[in-house]
């Protein structure tokens, strides 16, 4: 009788002596009983893995609301690693998800209550840098230091987007390369003759590095849905399209924009001219690179805009021509093309309509992150 009244006696203290420690030091409340190890997959949600246990809906509710920190598990990664552990009685007792590579949560239930412990890993990590110097090129100076090509290859796909490599190095530019223990560079630097650029990784939910700027936007520009003011799409991109004038099945991996002749043509997004040429069944046409892989098409043009030349760079939205009907065509219209890699796109369908921001549950911690980068240098 005295020892089955002690037992609940004894689990009351427990319970607030954990709560208490827990809330103070941020300690481990219980040890579950059985853990189970899911690696997020895509449609993943909590509770879907909640209701795969037995968990109520209402335990995941109050889970959630007990903590600010908490609302961060309403938005899973693929990829990325999450465990449930329960008590011997099969009810909830613990969970713990690594949010992304620096930082991780867990969670402990003591009764009704939830107590909550984020904590940063690596953080001992020291981190080294190296300084390339512009003398003759970036590969050539880059392997005097005994930087491997991978890196330098990084470097040139990262900064791409801001810089022509061809035109716009001079003598005495500098690279530094941050690293920690990883292979990729945790953050690259360019301090030049006339602007200097941060760019810091993140690795994204699948496992996929990437360079992105101090405020957490991505270094890659985003792409305008039409290149001109149309009056209508009169072809889209096709496996197969009857030719008009070849009067035959070919492949159309393009969008033909309608409009009338002279209407002005936008580069869709920043990059640098490639071409500006006559180029047979293209008629007068603009090659513009973006960036190390992409590749933007505009053909049929009545003429080119005023100044266009190779290497120059463009804005995005900045005219480049005018339409018209020039080389293989039935009337005016633009002929546009997307190339990723050498690959045509349909440009109706390839996601390049926005500039990636880091999702806000990592942004705070990229942002101090970069700070720290910086400060350390």
């Amino acid at each position: 009788m005295y020892r089955a009244a002690l037992i609940p006696l004894s689990r009351f203290y427990k319970f607030w002596l954990a709560a208490l420690c827990g809330a103070i030091l941020g300690l481990s409340v219980n040890a579950a009983e059985t853990e189970y190890r899911f690696i997020v997959k895509k449609g993943d949600t909590l509770s879907s893995y909640f209701s795969h246990l037995g968990i109520s809906k209402q335990i995941l509710s109050n889970m959630l609301a007990a903590n600010k920190r908490n609302e961060s598990l309403n938005h899973l990664s693929i990829g990325h690693s999450l465990t449930i552990g329960l008590d011997k009685n099969k009810h909830f007792d613990s969970l713990s998800y690594d949010i992304n590579r620096d930082n991780s949560i867990k969670i402990n239930k003591s009764g009704n209550y939830f107590v909550t412990k984020t904590s940063q890993k690596n953080k001992s990590t020291s981190l080294n840098s190296t300084t390339i110097t512009i003398n003759r090129s970036l590969s050539y100076d880059a392997k005097q230091l005994n930087i491997d090509p991978s890196t330098v290859n990084t470097i040139v796909r990262a900064f791409a987007w801001n810089i022509n490599f061809n035109t716009d190095l001079r003598k005495g530019d500098k690279f530094i390369v941050v690293k920690d223990s990883g292979k990729a560079p945790v953050a690259l630097i360019y301090k030049g003759h006339s602007k200097n650029i941060a760019l810091f990784s993140y690795k994204d939910e699948f496992g996929n590095v990437d360079y992105y700027n101090q405020h957490g936007l991505s270094v890659r520009p985003s792409f305008l849905t039409a290149p001109l003011k149309f009056d209508r799409i009169s072809s889209r991109f096709k496996k197969s399209r009857y030719h008009p004038i070849l009067k035959t099945w070919k492949p159309h991996r393009a969008v033909d924009f309608s409009a009338k002749t002279g209407t002005p043509v936008y580069s869709t997004a920043d990059g640098i001219i490639k071409h500006t040429k006559k180029d047979g069944a293209l008629g007068n046409v603009v090659y513009i690179q973006h960036g190390n892989d992409h590749v933007t098409v505009y053909a049929h043009l009545l003429k080119f805009a005023n100044g266009l030349r190779k290497n120059a760079k463009v804005s995005k939205g900045q005219t480049i021509g005018y339409v018209g009907s020039s080389g293989r065509s039935t009337g005016p219209h633009l002929h546009y093309e997307l190339r990723y890699k050498g690959e045509r796109k349909d440009p109706l369908k390839y996601n390049m309509t926005e500039k990636a921001l880091l999702k806000s549950v990592d942004l705070a911690l990229f942002k101090r992150r970069a700070s720290s980068i910086i400060n350390s240098l």
